[in-house]
Parts: structure tokens; sequence; C-alpha cells
């Protein structure tokens, strides 16, 4: 049992496990010899580590953990288990629920700033806490514009290397990074609008969502990418990256 103070309510009691990515997610990605994937940061000598029990923290009592399982369910639902319409360059989602998958990122990207577990120490949201958490009480999702999402899929195999989520800037406009299996997220934590070079692939409040299709192959995250796998192939296999340029499953 862990006593602490809940971040969401700040009252002093039972803290329960909580997951900042919800276990559901990447369950299935084990090694080749059926042990939890190594995880890595994108940053140049730090951590390499095995999650056996996923992404979790203790900072939540049990009735504030449990405000984020319908849209967690529904994330996983959506983004793992569906079948997306194949388009030319990208895929469609239909009859998407705009309140249930944005108030899931805007939930993750709390979580994220909040845990104490390495994996998300580049998170730090500043003043955007009050105002996530605020919108998680409210179950608001805000318009479309407000911690816009931009989603990118992948079928290749490199696109199953979870690497560890940081800030960045596009134009000036600062983003967190989530990478999950088979996709790449990006939530916006800026006032000014969102760029027209992401309105495409961004959620919006209609029931369809287009997500367009992501190459790693030559890209920032191949070199990163490719020594996650590395790292989870036995011995016997680990040439496999190094001797392949078709990285599609």
């Amino acid at each position: 049992m862990s006593i602490g103070i809940c971040k969401f309510c700040g009252s002093k009691t039972k803290l329960v496990k909580s997951h900042i990515i919800p276990k559901a997610m990447y369950w299935e990605l084990n090694d080749s010899q059926n042990r939890p994937s190594k995880l890595l940061s994108p940053f140049d000598g730090e951590f390499e580590k095995r999650y056996p029990y996923g992404f979790y923290d203790y900072f939540l009592c049990d009735e504030h953990e449990k405000q984020f399982n319908d849209w967690d369910t529904y994330a996983c639902t959506l983004l793992r288990d569906s079948q997306p319409k194949v388009m030319n360059n990208g895929w469609v989602f239909d009859e998407v629920d705009y309140t249930k998958i944005k108030l899931f990122f805007i939930s993750m990207l709390w979580r994220a700033h909040i845990a104490s577990n390495d994996f998300f120490e580049k998170i730090r949201l500043g003043p955007h806490e009050n105002r996530l958490k605020n919108l998680i009480t409210q179950e608001n999702p805000s318009n479309p514009d407000d911690y816009a999402v931009v989603l990118w899929r992948s079928e290749e195999i490199l696109a199953n290397a979870i690497i560890a989520p940081y800030r960045e800037r596009y134009e000036g406009i600062s983003f967190i990074r989530f990478y999950l299996p088979k996709y790449m997220a990006l939530i916006k934590v800026d006032q000014r609008p969102l760029s027209p070079l992401f309105q495409k692939n961004a959620l919006k409040k209609s029931y369809k969502w287009f997500v367009t299709r992501k190459k790693y192959e030559g890209e920032s995250e191949e070199k990163i990418m490719k020594n996650i796998a590395n790292k989870n192939l036995i011995k016997k296999d680990r040439n496999y990256f190094e001797n392949t340029k078709n990285c599609r499953s």
C-alpha cells in the first residue's frame, strides 16, 4: 500500500497504480525471448530499460484513476483494434468519438507531466498542467485547435519501437511528441493556431479522422528505432535490421 497525496484532488489517501499510457496499447510488444521490450530515450546517453508492467506510477487515488478508464478503453479500441479504411497516403477512421479520443490524449499528456517515471522526464508543461486538469474535471475536450492532436500511422516493423516522449517545435509552435505502437502523435501545447501543414491529419469535430502514413526509413527516428529493435532481438536475429532496407511488415 502506498499512502500519499493524490495529484488530482490533493487528498492524503491510498495511491493506486496508474498507467500513464494504457498497458493494453502495447501489451503484445515482447521481445524475441518473450521478455518485455526495451524502451529507449531518443537522447544519446540516456536510459534504456524494460518495463514489465507498463508505464505506471503511484500519484492518484482510486476515484481519480478510474476517471480515465472509458477514455483509455476507447483509445485502445479505436487505435489498436479497429480497421481503418486504407487510402492513398494513409487511413481514415470512421465514426470517431471526438470527445473520448481527445480526452484520452489530453489525459495522457497530463499524466505524463505528473508522473515521476523517468521515461516521461522530458514532459514539463508549466501552466498547462492546471488547464489540462480543469478540462479533465469538466470532461471537456475543448475545441480542435486547443491541445490539437495530429496523428500518423505506420505498418513498418519499426513502428512498434517505443521511444520516450519529448517536446519539440514546428514553425516556432510547441508540441509534445508521443510514440505508440504503430502511431506517432503530436499534441500542441501552444496558444498559437495549428499550422496548415498539420491540418489534414489533425483531429476534428467530425466522425472521420484522416491519419497520414508515416515512413520511418530515412527519417531522424530510424537509427533510434533500429537500435531499439536490435536490442530486443536475440543474438542470431540482430542483423535483421542491418541487412534489410524494407522495414514494412
